[in-house]
């Protein structure tokens, strides 16, 4: 009964009232971010990922590896609106990294001078 209530409301349109969250994001996922950052290139990055104005301006000042030396609590502190999603973004770039640096020993040991 209540799921032939919730399917007519859906075919008639009705339960699109709700509006999902936008959180806005550039497409450029080119900005580098890695341990040896400078504070220009954290700047950059939290931009490119479409952080606010006074999150890019309070983190933009530290480099890569003080960046990611912070926990998601210190986050949180520094920018309570937007520190875990910061934080979320710095465990993709770290992994990221991880997998670079994984492909780049594998490219070495396996290459083999003639």
């Amino acid at each position: 009964m209540v799921n032939d209530e919730l399917l007519q409301r859906l075919a008639n349109g009705r339960a699109g009232s709700i509006r999902p969250l936008v959180i806005p994001r550039t497409t450029d996922t080119s900005a580098p971010l890695d341990y040896h950052s400078p504070p220009a290139e954290v700047e950059g990055w939290l931009r490119g990922k479409g952080f606010t104005e006074p999150t890019v301006t309070l983190l933009g000042r530290l480099t890569g590896a003080e960046l990611f030396a912070l926990s998601k609590e210190d986050l949180r502190m520094f920018s309570p609106e937007e520190g875990a999603r910061v934080y979320s973004q710095m465990m993709v770039q770290k992994a990221l990294l991880e997998v670079q640096a994984t492909l780049l020993t594998r490219n070495t040991i396996d290459w083999q001078p003639h």
